[in-house]
């Protein structure tokens, strides 16, 4: 088997894709959708808590298992946070990307980043934790290029004690069993071997 083959295989196992950040998924879930999109972006359809003097509604652009796109002041971050200050643009980095960031939680599993823009009372920078939770109609169908529309998340909210916007959101792959993932990877692998023995 060359070199190409085995990376391409390594990183079907691992959950991420060839260029990506170290990335597993966390237990038995799948994060196959959530890492395939270049990035993830929703507009929340109520006000945006973080700016007590907007009635705006926030935009989070989010990219798992790389960092995202230039994008204002988010290059490197893993979410970023855009909203309207009066007529100015405002985009606020709510983490940087990091290898690994998925983690096992009580309803599924979350994402952690840290060390995000520098802000008043915010003494290591703003930070995300982004939940998903079990919805099999909620599938996550990333784009080819480009942005991917996320839904809508179920609840979010912005903790000035511990500077973290925190977002839960509906995943059917939050729903993944353990059996049924190992079963599809080895499946997949044997077939590539197979083509290639």
């Amino acid at each position: 088997m060359d070199a190409r083959l085995s990376l391409l295989v390594l990183s079907a196992l691992l959950g991420c894709s060839v260029g990506q950040l170290s990335c597993a998924a966390p237990g038995n879930y799948d994060i196959t959708n959530l890492t395939k999109a270049q990035f993830w972006s929703v507009t929340t359809t109520g006000k945006c808590p973080f700016d007590v003097h907007s009635n705006a509604s926030c935009i989070f652009k989010m990219s798992f298992c790389q960092p995202m796109p230039e994008h204002d002041n988010c290059l490197g971050s893993s979410v970023c946070l855009t909203y309207y200050n009066d007529t100015q643009m405002q985009s606020l980095s709510l983490g940087k990307s990091q290898a690994d960031p998925f983690a096992l939680n009580d309803n599924g599993f979350q994402v952690a980043y840290g060390k995000g823009s520098a802000y008043p009372g915010c003494n290591s920078g703003l930070s995300s934790q982004i939940s998903f939770e079990c919805n099999e109609s909620a599938l996550w169908i990333p784009s080819m290029q480009g942005e991917s529309m996320a839904p809508e998340p179920t609840s979010f909210l912005y903790s000035f004690a511990s500077c973290t916007y925190k977002l839960k959101f509906a995943y059917a792959g939050a729903c993944s069993s353990a059996s049924f993932v190992s079963s599809s990877i080895l499946l997949t692998l044997l077939s590539v071997l197979k083509v290639y023995a």
